[in-house]
């Protein structure tokens, strides 16, 4: 097999001699297509006219893999001291190396909680990374926190793929402990 760009290839392409295989490993995060040659050799014949079949052409199409959003997470678990007023608590920089994975996808982040202790819903900033979140009056206790980013649309809905039953959206999630202590 005949493949002029082997920068598509961390095992470039061969035809099986038993099989007929056609057999490569595409290189990571790389597309492209590349069009091949293959020229099958008898290496038996009597007659060197017999030992080599037509040139056959065909194109090999790397197809773009879509690549989840990520994010870095600063701490599992956080302890607070109880506080009787109702401030602001902000965590700087909590989730960092935020990506959306592919090119323009639309992202944010959710946090969801079942716990008592908050007045309205924690949150995380996208630009920043800041995780803020208001405890009621003399809270005292522990929480469990879900913490998503989510990608939709760019790479994700173009990705014909991609199940319909995620709506070409997807979410990565950490988990997060609070505990809140007097």
């Amino acid at each position: 097999v005949n493949a002029p760009s082997e920068s598509l290839f961390t095992v470039a392409p061969t035809v099986g001699s038993a099989t007929g295989a056609l057999t490569f490993a595409t290189a990571s995060g790389v597309s492209g297509s590349i069009s091949c040659t293959a020229v099958l050799r008898h290496l038996r014949a009597v007659d060197s006219s017999l030992a080599a079949s037509a040139t056959h052409r065909f194109t090999i199409n790397v197809a773009h893999v879509n690549t989840k959003p990520s994010f870095a997470a600063a701490t599992a678990t956080i302890v607070t001291s109880y506080n009787s007023s109702q401030t602001v608590q902000r965590y700087p920089a909590w989730a960092t190396a935020i990506s959306g994975g592919d090119a323009n996808p639309s992202l944010s982040f959710t946090v969801s909680t079942a716990s008592p202790l908050f007045i309205g819903k924690p949150a995380v900033a996208l630009v920043s990374g800041d995780l803020t979140f208001v405890l009621v009056e003399n809270a005292v206790g522990e929480a469990t926190l879900s913490v998503c980013l989510n990608a939709t649309g760019g790479q994700w809905a173009a990705n014909p793929e991609m199940p319909t039953s995620v709506s070409n959206n997807i979410s990565v999630c950490q988990s997060l402990q609070l505990i809140s202590r007097r």
